[in-house]
């Protein structure tokens, strides 16, 4: 399992302690037999499947790169382990025991619940390689929701139709400065070409009045040499930027010179805030971001699959890593190397030798700007971060304040995410508080939905990255360096939505064939999760009828046979299936396609009869959705 420096073995699999000392340059062990101070030794099975569990961690698909990584994650799984041999559990069969999940996750610490839930799925992802499941699904859903409530849900969850509402206005602001590239670059090239040849003909004349020598004040002919531009409303004229600058930056007659460099200030903003949004990266990671971030790769499952790499801020494990996002993020980098390049042209700095390691996120530069006497020498400082609920005083029309300002439907959303939201703070007519650490986990939880956002020009872009996300954060389905800290957030919220979903089960939008009573009753008897509001409510997985609460597997699954799930001829069906109300027209339309392919069966007859089964079963469940 180890060397050291001259090759020879240090820790050979059937010992009990893995040294990798060597490797990591500093003390590295890791301990399968004791691991804690109170003697207590490992079972033997547990022991090896530990032993198991830490070898595909190093050989695996997802092996880390760092001895010290994988002595992080073997730290975070000793608590199970631990917790397991006080118990006597057998590893491989906690799934079996919902009571002991629900008892480790409650005394567990925070800190060490994101990194084992995140190897918890993993595990439970490529079991078929492992060869065993530690937590199955429903022991991960318990365990998640049976957490310890930490910091992390205090952070609101902004409402989809704010959320959807700023993401549509910065994807707007962006497209439009992009469709003004050239026209800006121009504009702006040549007003700091002016203003810095009028301030050189001012120090000349001994006078350094700086009020006077911008190119749109007539004074500023005073001094010889000095250039007069016009208006500045003729300027934008001619230019074709009137319409632009008045819908971003107010009405002409409030423009000035400083107007210029504000437009690509609100363009670095809107892109960092259109990042944010689409990767679920925190801020301090998206202004880090440089040049050639970008990454799209052709995937076998998805087409483009489209990433954004770079370093991590608070994790352990990793030093750079890949976020998924989607295409429409390349609009927010375009718009950042255009600031970059127009910043840049003005500044007296030599670029970088390789521009690829620049950062993207640039200092104001522009001659006029009081910033630009602070802009410092390292070009690895990054410019400084703008709270983002700071748009209202910065840039006042980025935003409709009216369409932040929260209504009760709002309300209830972010309730029904965030439990404990301030209601002091989020009131009904009060103005939606942005914040930048509000897009990760709003990010988080919306990719784990679908329907978000109506607008059709941001639909497909996120269909896409919500389908990209549950397969390469959800399912584990990539080898690929993903930023394991946003899987982790994405997990955790994926299984939250799950458990928010089954407290709808006790509502009249689910039927049972065997009616309202007998509904209730299999709900109170079905396997537990906690729910947002601290209470339990029941494990389902979804169907194509609706939903199924069977604690054990199913046969037919729910998805390709459905004939069972109500009944053969005269039976009512499973007891533990319940149809969706909301899905009528979905089963219509099913019917409709089951109907026409029984017409193409031919001859087959064990098709046949498959066939009219799956079509008396949605018959039944349409009569029991028109009959309820």
């Amino acid at each position: 399992m180890s060397f050291d420096g001259l090759g020879k073995v240090i820790s050979r699999f059937e010992d009990d302690v893995w040294d990798f000392s060597a490797a990591a340059g500093k003390s590295c062990r890791l301990h399968f037999a004791q691991l804690a101070s109170d003697h207590s030794r490992v079972s033997q099975s547990n022991r090896q499947t530990f032993k198991e569990i830490a070898a595909w961690w190093l050989f695996g698909e997802r092996r880390p790169t760092k001895p010290t990584s994988l002595h992080t994650y073997h730290a975070r799984f000793s608590v199970l382990v631990r917790f397991a041999t006080r118990k006597g559990i057998d590893l491989k069969k906690f799934s079996e025991l919902p009571c002991e999940v629900r008892e480790f996750a409650v005394q567990l610490k925070r800190s060490f619940a994101d990194t084992l839930l995140l190897e918890l799925q993993s595990l439970l992802t490529f079991s078929n390689q492992i060869g065993f499941i530690v937590f199955d699904k429903k022991a991960m859903s318990i365990f998640s929701r049976s957490l310890p409530d930490p910091v992390r849900r205090q952070t609101a969850y902004v409402p989809p139709r704010i959320w959807a509402y700023q993401l549509g206005r910065l994807n707007r602001y962006l497209t439009e400065f992009l469709q003004h590239r050239v026209e800006l670059t121009a504009a702006y090239q040549q007003a700091c070409e002016v203003y810095t040849a009028n301030r050189a003909c001012a120090l000349a004349s001994c006078n350094l009045d700086k009020t006077s020598f911008s190119p749109f004040l007539r004074a500023c002919t005073r001094y010889p040499g000095a250039k007069y531009l016009g208006s500045i409303a003729d300027f934008l004229a001619k230019h074709g930027l009137t319409e632009f600058m008045t819908t971003w930056r107010g009405p002409k007659e409030g423009l000035r010179l400083s107007s210029f460099g504000s437009v690509f200030s609100l363009a670095s903003f809107a892109a960092s805030a259109l990042i944010a949004n689409l990767t679920g990266m925190r801020i301090g990671e998206v202004l880090s971001l440089r040049r050639g971030c970008f990454v799209a790769e052709s995937d076998e499952v998805l087409g483009m699959i489209y990433f954004i790499r770079g370093k991590t801020t608070k994790t352990l494990t990793e030093d750079e890593a890949l976020w998924v996002t989607c295409r429409d993020v390349q609009k927010a980098l375009e718009a950042l190397e255009l600031v970059r390049s127009a910043r840049d042209g003005p500044s007296p700095r030599s670029p970088s030798s390789d521009a690829r390691e620049q950062l993207l996120f640039t200092w104001c530069s522009e001659p006029w700007a009081a910033v630009n006497g602070k802009r410092p020498e390292n070009e690895d400082i990054r410019p400084p971060t703008h709270a983002y609920a700071n748009w209202e005083r910065q840039f006042p029309l980025l935003f409709d304040a009216n369409e932040l300002k929260i209504r009760p439907g709002d309300l209830d959303e972010a309730r029904r995410v965030t439990p404990t939201l301030n209601a002091e703070r989020y009131t009904v007519g009060a103005l939606w508080p942005l914040a930048w650490h509000q897009l990760r986990r709003t990010t988080a939880v919306n990719m784990s939905a679908s329907g978000i956002v109506s607008d059709a020009s941001l639909q497909y872009q996120l269909k896409h990255l919500s389908r990209s996300m549950s397969i390469y954060y959800g399912r584990g389905y990539s080898s690929k360096a993903i930023s394991r800290d946003m899987q982790a957030e994405y997990l955790k919220e994926a299984l939250e939505s799950m458990a928010r979903a089954s407290e709808q089960l006790f509502e009249d939008r689910f039927v049972s064939p065997y009616g309202p009573e007998h509904k209730f009753r299999t709900l109170a008897g079905a396997p537990k999760q906690r729910g947002g509001s601290g209470t339990f409510t029941p494990v389902f997985r979804r169907t194509l009828l609706g939903v199924c609460v069977k604690a054990t597997s199913c046969t037919s699954g729910g998805y390709d046979d459905i004939g069972p799930c109500m009944g053969m001829d005269s039976s009512k069906g499973c007891t533990d299936a319940m149809v969706d109300r909301e899905r009528r027209q979905v089963l219509m339309q099913l019917l409709n396609q089951k109907r026409a392919e029984l017409s193409r069966c031919g001859e087959s007859e064990a098709r046949r009869n498959q066939v009219a089964s799956q079509i008396r079963s949605l018959e039944k469940s349409l009569e029991l959705i028109d009959g309820a």
